[in-house]
């Protein structure tokens, strides 16, 4: 019974970490939102994002959502 709690609690840790690194990785527009994205080193990106999820570097780059 142990063994089984002891993977449980590996299973659970291992959800977290995915899921907190998941968040980061992503960001959303909502419905009738534009957004643009900041790239630390080239400046603003000349793509603008519609309603979604999308993905991004968080250490180069931030979205402004207007």
């Amino acid at each position: 019974m142990e063994k089984f709690f002891n993977r449980l609690g590996q299973v659970g840790a291992t959800m977290l970490l995915g899921g907190i690194i998941l968040t980061r990785f992503t960001f959303v527009v909502d419905g009738g939102e534009r957004a643009v994205i900041f790239n630390k080193i080239r400046g603003v990106q000349p793509r603008v994002y519609s309603e979604g999820m999308h993905f991004m570097i968080p250490v180069l780059m931030v979205s402004y959502r207007s």
